[in-house]
């Protein structure tokens, strides 16, 4: 029974969606009809009016032009009359009347006319006042009434001029009378509206015939095919994709039908499998993008995250850790990446295991973790929760056979007293962590407020560094290096000095650190090269020296512009010596030996700076391309005081030799650390003993003065004197 309702309904909502578009095209059509048969009796009847006041107006000017008199009973007059009245009556209903204007009504009265022919109606009236013709459809009939003004259309002639000029005192221009003329349209409307009947009729019957032939049509070939493609669509849109589509097979718009809809369940299967595809996909990018991907701890972003909501939804105090395993660049680098993974996963599982339920850890990037601890107990409970991280890792790793030890620097940031934002937390923890780095390693540091006024300080230094290399602040002095065996200057170093218009000279130490950090080191490193390039070619025959920072060699262009800074200077490249430090070596994203090969084909020599303080100095010299062995101070200025610092100087020397490079000694200050370098036959020396650093003016006056192989004492005081 429902079914059968439901075909009913089908059937009548086609029924109906046909008869809507049937009604659509005809009703336009008819009412088009309809509207135009109206215009058209209309227009007829304007036709019918215009013509016969034509013809009145010609009558009438005839007539007035032979009148004998301007009196009652003027046979003119009565020939107008008479010809309105049989137009009238022959036309079929068309009524035909004259009527004057005011002057002409006043001269009729004054002259004690009877017969006087005033306006009928409003519609004269309104046409003496305009001076313009009006229409008018006044039920059924049709209404025109046009004036007549002197001096234009036949009240143009003379005579007519000088009559109504002369007699009645109008002039050109004013209106003399008008003539009316009234149509019936009681046939014509009549007919029109036969005419309108027997179209709608027409198209009622068009309609039924159409409906009662869809009908059959539907009923016999299509009704039940659609109702079961209906049901079949009812299901799909339920989500039943099981359900069977048989009639595809028929070749006619329902198969066509049917076989879109098979498409579209099997298109909608696809569909779907590709979302649980895609969500799988989905959940899994989530997962990369808030994890870290060698750990599973949470990374950065999930960490600032989970660290924000603890914030707002703990009433409890918080502790926000900053970890750094110790030394993991030397075991990364010695060991290899696989080994250095190894540590990062053993590191992230003893960092689950002391959080515990109390809170979560994080993996912030390369060796850098952090914990956020929720606490009831205030300091007391995170110191014992430091205490137990660092007893976790007491205990050595074993890789590949071997143990290594695997200790943690800590810092530690305590919410609300030393932050209430996660951004706070976490740079203050920071700030301790390298507190903490700073003495010793191994061990936890508390963020204090002393640690935040360092991190201001060094803040102002950074803008106030920026700004004096933007004014073009920053000064080049150089500091002689002196061939031992000739005592002659053979290079000068050039160093980078700032003094700051309120602290005064600030030291390389401080400044040079602020640089590399704030991505500062390379723009000044470029400048350093190029002055000191210009510089130096001025002072024939002495080598420059100059450092490069690691930050420097990640710069691609640092080949070409030290090729492209020699050109523009004019400066050989075999007097340029390029000075690194064992820190650059340690990284291999950077490709130092690539990059140091590509120079030393420019002709530029390369320098080891601060050899010995590293962990693998004699495997780098096997390794690298080195022209020079630069002995750092702090063994030099140990060789009179310290066996062992003097037996590591004769040690280097020798090896300098036996390798072929020379060996420069850095930080002589006395006699006696320059009697033992030349009985060492030492290469170079370097120190304040013989000249601090100064500016380009005094180092070119130096130069003038030396004395080559006899460094006098005046010499000696002239070069303190004036770089002190």
């Amino acid at each position: 029974m429902l079914a059968r309702f439901r075909h009913v309904s089908l059937l009548y909502g086609i029924l109906a969606a046909v008869t809507v578009v049937l009604l659509a095209v005809q009703v336009p059509s008819v009412w088009t009809d309809v509207v135009e048969e109206r215009h058209a009796v209309e227009a007829a009847a304007k036709r019918q009016a215009t013509a016969a006041i034509d013809m009145l107006e010609a009558v009438h000017i005839q007539a007035m032009l032979h009148r004998n008199r301007i009196e009652d009973g003027d046979p003119a007059i009565d020939t107008l009359n008479g010809s309105m009245e049989q137009f009238s009556s022959a036309s079929q209903g068309t009524k035909l009347w004259v009527f004057m204007g005011p002057k002409v009504l006043d001269f009729q009265r004054a002259a004690g006319e009877t017969e006087i022919e005033g306006p009928r109606d409003a519609v004269d009236e309104a046409v003496v006042a305009s001076r313009q013709p009006r229409q008018s459809f006044e039920g059924n009939q049709f209404r025109l009434s046009r004036p007549v003004v002197l001096g234009e259309g036949h009240a143009a002639s003379p005579r007519c001029a000088e009559c109504h000029t002369a007699m009645m005192d109008i002039t050109k221009g004013e209106v003399i009378g008008g003539y009316g003329a009234a149509v019936d349209l009681t046939a014509p409307l009549q007919n029109w509206r036969s005419g309108l009947f027997r179209q709608i009729g027409e198209a009622i019957a068009i309609l039924i015939g159409t409906l009662a032939a869809i009908y059959i049509l539907l009923r016999v070939a299509a009704l039940r095919p659609l109702t079961r493609l209906s049901q079949a669509t009812k299901r799909l849109a339920a989500g039943d994709t099981d359900v069977a589509i048989d009639l595809d097979n028929r070749r006619d718009a329902i198969g066509a039908m049917a076989g879109a809809l098979r498409i579209f369940r099997d298109g909608l299967v696809a569909k779907r499998k590709l979302e649980a595809e895609n969500e799988q996909a989905q959940s899994e990018l989530r997962y990369l993008a808030s994890h870290d991907t060698l750990t599973g701890l949470p990374n950065r972003a999930l960490f600032r995250q989970r660290l924000a909501e603890a914030l707002a939804a703990n009433d409890s105090s918080l502790a926000v850790f900053c970890l750094d395993i110790d030394h993991f660049k030397t075991i990364n680098d010695t060991l290899g990446h696989a080994a250095g993974d190894k540590f990062l996963q053993i590191v992230a599982e003893r960092l689950r295991a002391a959080v515990g339920l109390n809170g979560f850890a994080a993996r912030l990037g390369g060796d850098e973790f952090a914990l956020v601890h929720t606490t009831q107990s205030g300091v007391s409970a995170v110191d014992d929760l430091c205490q137990a991280l660092l007893a976790a890792f007491k205990d050595r790793v074993e890789i590949e056979g071997r143990k290594f030890p695997l200790t943690l620097s800590v810092g530690i940031a305590l919410a609300p007293a030393d932050g209430r934002t996660a951004e706070e937390l976490l740079q203050h923890a920071d700030v301790a962590l390298y507190r903490a780095k700073g003495e010793g390693r191994n061990t936890y540091r508390f963020f204090d407020a002393q640690m935040n006024e360092a991190i201001a300080e060094r803040r102002e230094l950074e803008g106030d560094l920026r700004e004096a290399f933007e004014r073009g602040d920053l000064e080049l002095h150089y500091q002689p290096l002196v061939d031992v065996g000739s005592g002659t200057i053979v290079a000068v170093e050039a160093l980078m000095r700032w003094q700051h218009p309120e602290r005064g000279w600030i030291s390389p130490a401080v400044f040079i650190p602020i640089a590399e950090t704030c991505g500062l080191i390379v723009p000044m490193g470029r400048w350093l090269l190029q002055t000191a390039c210009a510089q130096a070619a001025m002072w024939p025959g002495i080598s420059l020296s100059v450092n490069l920072s690691p930050a420097q060699f990640r710069d691609r262009d640092l080949v070409p512009f030290v090729a492209a800074t020699l050109a523009e200077a004019k400066f050989p490249a075999e007097r340029l010596e390029i000075e690194i430090t064992e820190g650059l070596l340690l990284d291999a994203s950077l490709k130092p030996l690539e990059t140091l090969l590509a120079l030393k084909a420019l002709g530029v020599k390369i320098a080891m700076d601060d050899f010995g303080t590293g962990y693998s100095s004699l495997g780098y010299l096997q390794s690298f391309p080195f022209d020079k062995i630069k002995i750092d101070r702090s063994f030099v200025s140990a060789i009179e005081t310290n066996p062992s610092a003097a037996a590591i100087v004769r040690s280097v020397v020798g090896l300098g030799q036996s390798l072929g490079m020379t060996t420069t000694a850095e930080g002589v200050e006395t006699a006696g650390q320059m009697a033992f370098l030349q009985g060492e036959r030492c290469d170079q020396v370097q120190g304040y003993l013989l000249a601090k650093p100064q500016d380009p003016l005094r180092l070119t006056a130096l130069l003038g003065t030396w004395r080559d192989g006899a460094f006098t004492t005046a010499d000696k005081d002239m070069s303190l004197q004036a770089t002190g």
